[in-house]
């Protein structure tokens, strides 16, 4: 999904940012999602989850740094 605006979002889980693409989990009013960071020469590319409960979405992001799994 592109990224949409979403009003008082807290970073709560990152991977570092010194890679050409980097992720973060983020929560906002009970849901979280995870987003997906390419740097490009020109332009940053983001994109983003669907929204999910919390705890599905920490399952999510277990799943995208341990396991890789994640889809």
């Amino acid at each position: 999904m592109e990224a949409t605006p979403t009003h008082r979002v807290l970073v709560v889980a990152w991977t570092f940012d010194c890679q050409a693409r980097f992720y973060e989990l983020r929560q906002s009013g009970g849901v979280a999602f995870i987003r997906r960071i390419v740097q490009n020469e020109d332009a940053l590319e983001i994109s983003e989850t669907h929204r999910w409960r919390v705890g599905q979405a920490w399952e999510s992001w277990a799943a995208l740094l341990i396991t890789g799994q994640a889809r």
